[in-house]
This record gives C-alpha cells, structure tokens and sequence, in this order.
C-alpha cells in the first residue's frame, strides 16, 4: 500500500518526539530508580554495620588461634540474636532453631570408610551406631561407648560421625555411639537411662561384636561426659557387680554440678561466646525440669538456697552434706543434688571403686572448674587419674580439629585422647 511522503514525515516526527518524551520520562524513573538503589544501598550498608558491631566479639589474645576464634564467637553472638528473635517474634522456641541450625553443621566425611564398618542398630531399645575395625581372625577388641555432648538438648550421631570414625579408625576399638533421647522432650533420668541400657547390653553381648568384655570403656564430651561419669557411678553399685566392670572412663570437659554457676570458670568462661552461662544453664534447666521457666532462676544463680549451694566448693572437694538438701526444693528440682544428675555431689563411697579416669579441661570454659573438682575428689579417694588442662583452649576443642574449624590444639588433644584410650583399653 502507498503512504503519501507526508505521512510518512509526520509518523517519523511523531516517534521522534515520543522516543524524546519516553526517554526523558525514562531517564526521570531511572534516577529515581538509583537514589532508591543507593538509598537500599547506604540502609543495608548501616544494618550490616550495625550487626557487624553488635556481633563482633573479640576473643582474648591468649586463647588458641585467636583470629578464628573471634569469627567463631562472633557467628555465635549472631546466632544468639537469631535465635532471640525467633522466640520474640513468635515463630517458636529457641531450641526449633538451635537443633535446626546445629544439627546440619556436621564436618565433611566419607560415607563408607574401608577400614570400618558402620551399622545403625539398637541394643535392646536404644538406638546405636556400631563403628567395627576390621580385626584379624580370632583377635578380640576394645570397646568404647561413646556419648555425645549438646546440652542433652541437640546433637546426634550424624553430627558427631568424623569425631567418632576417628577414635574408632585411631584405637582399634569398637566404638558405639549412643543415640539417646533428648530433652526437654525426655528429661532426666531418661537420657541417662538409655546411656545405661546400651552399656549394659554391651557388656554383656560383647562376644556377640568380636569385643573383649574386659576391655570396655566409657567416652563423653559436655553432656556427654556428665552421661559417661553418671554411667560408671551406676555400674559401680553393688547390685551391677554382676556384670563385667567398666575398665576406663574419659570425660571431656563435662558438666558434673548443677549447684553453683558463678565459680570461678563460670565468670571467666562467661567471656566466650561459644559457652556461656546463659547457654549452659538453659540447658541445665530444661534436662531438669523439662521446661525453661526457670531459667532466669538458674542464669542468675538464684535456682537453690544459699546454704545448698555452699556444699560446692570453687575450686575443692564437696564439703559434707547437710541433713535435708531437697526441703525447700520443688519437687521438679529435688534431683538437683542426685549424683546421677549432677555425678560431683555423689558420696565418697559411691565414688571409690571406680575405673580409673581421663579428665580433659579448658582453660576458657564455664565447665573448666567441674573438672577440675571432680578429678581432685577422684584422686583423694583412690581413683587412678590422668589430668590435661589446656590453658588457652575452650569448650568443644577436641571435635574442632576437623573441616571447617580445623584448631592445631583440636587436633593434638583429640591424639591424646586416642592415646590414652590406646594405653587403658
């Protein structure tokens, strides 16, 4: 069709002077469009300053392989307002995020090792992953049960499988990782319960795992080694003489009283993001009591009367016991001073006779001083011990010589500890 040169001049003249206007509109939304930009741009910059600052936290100077240990601590203080404003905002408690987000940090591993076989099982009813070094026929292993740590509250034996593949890999020995009930859905004794069932049944069936039954042992970190150490106390009762003893019991940095949360460890440690008193005494609490209530009680060091909480020396041994410790107590909290909870306040008797045991503390740990105690009580009464403080390590060292931590101290103490479980298995 034929359009006249006219309108052909006119329509050009009309784009020209739409693509003129429509640019200029353009160009007047782009540079709304920028400031918007630098404006989002310059508010982010100062939030992330702001969390920058309210997260940093230095660690000190003397503590290992500072640098690293700043940026652990300071993930740790975000988490912490994290987890805070989870709970604030109604979106749940602080234990959802908490399991959430440490149940899925777990260190990068083969998932089959040559040198092992793994197996999920259960012995009786509790569920255990079984850690067997292949062994040479008719040779008889050590066994060691192994308890992980996590407040009672979270973890579990995904989370701590390269730890455990390690011990199992470096000893020789046949390791079972203990996969118990947690709290608050199962407060105490019921985790202790199942730490005792599956070392009974081990014991007992140790032929059944190629496993020599006089070569068995108990392994915890944290909680885990409040599991380890209520656990020898149980078997060194006398109705349990019928069962094969407990050779040796390694207690890394564990939670053994429940009474005092101000010794010395407590303030000092109280600096360290990564175990607080907060944090430790939440968990106190809820493997108690099933609940958080009283957590502002337990955190401010108000949860017992004054008098119950001089039983405890800082820095000694248990001073003698009052007549009625638990009067004044609720009924939620008369377990506090049940040595199967809190494995410090048991009494010399039940103390003594127990299998010779390896102590390991840190120096910037709300937890140090428990250690410390328990091993003084152990050696006054006779119980052989081997004592390692590491002055400028923290709580957790020994599972962070692995990717992404990687500590040259986590390293080094956790050859120690397969050393000594080498030398007393």
């Amino acid at each position: 069709m034929h359009v006249p040169v006219m309108s052909r001049v006119r329509a050009v003249v009309v784009l020209l002077v739409g693509s003129w206007f429509g640019g200029l509109v353009m160009a007047w939304k782009l540079g709304v469009v920028l400031q918007m930009l630098k404006v989002l741009g310059l508010t982010l910059s100062a939030v992330a300053l702001c969390l920058c600052y309210l997260c940093y936290s230095p660690a000190p100077q003397d503590v290992a392989e500072p640098w690293k240990t700043t940026v652990i601590m300071s993930f740790m203080r975000f988490a912490g307002i994290v987890v805070r404003g989870y709970k604030t905002l109604g979106f749940g408690e602080s234990l959802d995020i908490i399991r959430a987000t440490f149940g899925k940090m777990k260190s990068p591993c083969p998932a089959d090792d040559p040198r092992l076989k793994i197996e999920d099982t259960t012995f009786g009813d509790v569920k255990v992953r079984l850690y067997r070094p292949k062994a040479r026929r008719g040779e008889q292993l050590a066994g060691v049960l192994y308890f992980h740590g996590g407040g009672w509250a979270f973890g579990s034996v995904d989370q701590y499988d390269p730890f455990i593949r390690y011990i199992a890999i470096n000893t020789g020995a046949v390791v079972v990782c203990v996969d118990y009930r947690l709290a608050p859905e199962y407060i105490f004794p019921t985790p202790l319960e199942d730490c005792l069932h599956a070392t009974e049944y081990f014991l007992q069936h140790a032929e059944d795992y190629n496993v020599d039954s006089s070569r068995i042992g108990v392994l915890g970190d944290s909680s885990g080694g409040n599991l380890a150490a209520a656990v020898a106390l149980k078997l060194n009762r006398p109705e349990k003489k019928n069962l094969p003893p407990l050779k040796f019991q390694s207690l890394l940095y564990p939670a053994l009283q429940a009474l005092d949360f101000r010794t010395d460890s407590y303030k000092r440690g109280n600096s360290m993001d990564i175990l607080t008193i907060d944090m430790m005494t939440f968990y106190w609490c809820i493997y108690l009591t099933g609940s958080h209530a009283r957590h502002p009680d337990f955190s401010s060091n108000n949860h017992v009367p004054p008098d119950l909480r001089k039983r405890l020396s800082t820095v000694g041994s248990v001073r003698s016991k009052d007549n009625n410790p638990v009067t004044n107590l609720p009924d939620d909290m008369k377990d506090i001073v049940n040595p199967y909870f809190a494995p410090l306040l048991a009494d010399d008797a039940d103390l003594r006779g127990l299998p010779p045991a390896y102590i390991l503390t840190c120096g910037f740990d709300v937890l140090r001083d428990d250690g410390i105690m328990y091993a003084k009580r152990l050696e006054t009464l006779g119980v052989p011990v081997t004592y390692d403080h590491l002055e400028s390590a923290f709580h957790g060292i020994t599972v962070m010589g692995f990717k992404p931590f990687s500590y040259s101290l986590g390293r080094e103490s956790l050859k120690r500890v397969v050393d000594i479980l080498r030398e007393n298995l």
